[in-house]
């Protein structure tokens, strides 16, 4: 009677769990699909919402932003910061190092990641864009806005990975590994990425 009642109750259970499985991924309407080693969420053709790709997102939620401020130390161990230089002949704006002792209000110090809502701009040149939109705001003189730039990041329960900071100051990090985690979330995890340059 007692293993009747243990089987019963695994049966039971499992079914459970089956269930709450199924009701828990049908209202996503999106299979995950691995694009160069990269867990990217592929909805349903019915799906059209300008947030799909970011409406389930627990860390990189619409509206949210994560503030760093940063600093540059030099090998004698000397805290440089930088400024925007402004463009010239038709160039991209450029930057240049500044000392700790001579930081002002031109000087840059923070990096604003801002997340947005929709998929825009990049839906206006990139039709099967898909991923969540965010914005990198350098602040001058502590007033965001006055330079930024936009990028993305792709969060789901399969991994979390991200562009990160690429203007000025920050575009060495083009060629440094990028923000990336693979699920399951716990130590040992391992993972492979690469990217072609």
């Amino acid at each position: 009677m007692n293993r009747f009642l243990y089987l019963f109750l695994i049966f039971a259970l499992a079914a459970c769990k089956n269930e709450t499985k199924k009701v828990a991924l049908a209202p996503n309407n999106y299979i995950l699909v691995d694009q160069d080693g990269i867990d990217v969420e592929v909805f349903d053709d019915t799906v059209t919402d300008p947030n799909r790709y970011t409406a389930n997102n627990q860390v990189f939620a619409t509206g949210r932003s994560f503030r760093y401020k940063f600093a540059h130390l030099t090998t004698d161990d000397e805290i440089q910061f930088f400024k925007k230089l402004p463009p010239q002949n038709n160039e991209p704006p450029g930057w240049e190092f500044v000392d700790q002792e001579d930081a002002n209000d031109s000087t840059i110090t923070d990096v604003i990641i801002k997340v947005k809502y929709g998929l825009e701009p990049f839906l206006q040149h990139i039709p099967d864009y898909n991923q969540t939109v965010v914005t990198y705001d350098y602040p001058i003189a502590g007033v965001p806005g006055k330079y930024k730039s936009s990028s993305g990041v792709i969060e789901n329960e399969g991994n979390v990975w991200m562009h990160p900071p690429r203007d000025l100051y920050f575009e060495i990090l083009e060629l440094n590994p990028f923000p990336f985690i693979k699920a399951p979330y716990e130590p040992g995890n391992k993972w492979t990425w690469s990217l072609t340059i």
